[in-house]
């Protein structure tokens, strides 16, 4: 047993989730000084012709459809319904740990999820791939994807991890797309997504093409290579 351990396992119950908070805090605010350090803004034709959209179900009428699509962070499965309800994907790769921060593994939600569409499985519309997003993805046909949509690890380097294999999984005129394309929430702290993007679309010549802009500023975003 680790010191760490032994000496959380005698913190009485009611100080427990007062203290991770602020141990929390007091992460994202070091993390949000080492990524204010990092020059990531987007230059005018990065920009050019951009949409903001109202929601992500305003996105998903605008990504193609018919096509091969993966989503990952998948959780409960919401959001995969509105993909094969409004994009009728002829393949959905579903990708997710399905863990469980207590665990390691969330069994129950992985069988819900299953079991939600079972039906799709059997056609193979929707094929199942738990495994870390970024193995997943790298273990996916190159150039086989319509588009992608990221919503698994918010830190800075889960998504540039993303984002570098996505690159190689989509099409030539594939999307990149992705969640929560904002530095901070609560109660998560401090997100890492907004600089993870804006390097990747400097550094490999991708322009922004649709933005959302919810209320409660949890925006999605998609980018496509500078033709």
């Amino acid at each position: 047993m680790s010191f760490f351990t032994f000496v959380k396992g005698r913190i009485p119950y009611r100080f427990k989730a007062p203290l991770g908070r602020l141990l929390a805090s007091r992460k994202s605010l070091a993390e949000d000084q080492r990524l204010n350090r990092r020059p990531c803004s987007l230059e005018n034709r990065h920009l050019e012709g951009c949409r903001v959209l109202p929601n992500r179900l305003a996105l998903l009428e605008l990504l193609p459809k018919d096509g091969v699509v993966a989503e990952v962070g998948v959780a409960d499965g919401n959001f995969s319904a509105a993909i094969l309800d409004r994009n009728h994907p002829r393949t959905l790769h579903l990708i997710d740990l399905w863990a469980s921060s207590f665990s390691g593994s969330d069994d129950l939600a992985f069988k819900s999820v299953s079991k939600r569409f079972a039906n799709e499985a059997r056609e193979d519309r929707v094929q199942f791939h738990r495994d870390y997003s970024w193995d997943a993805i790298s273990k996916l046909a190159p150039a086989s994807l319509d588009w992608i949509y990221l919503d698994a690890g918010h830190d800075y380097d889960d998504v540039v991890k993303d984002l570098e294999v996505a690159r190689h999984a989509i099409k030539p005129d594939g999307f990149i797309t992705g969640h929560d394309y904002v530095k901070w929430s609560s109660p998560n702290g401090r997100f890492g997504v907004v600089e993870a993007v804006n390097e990747f679309c400097l550094k490999h010549d991708f322009a922004m093409r649709y933005v959302t802009f919810e209320s409660n500023m949890h925006h999605s975003f998609a980018i496509q290579r500078i033709a």
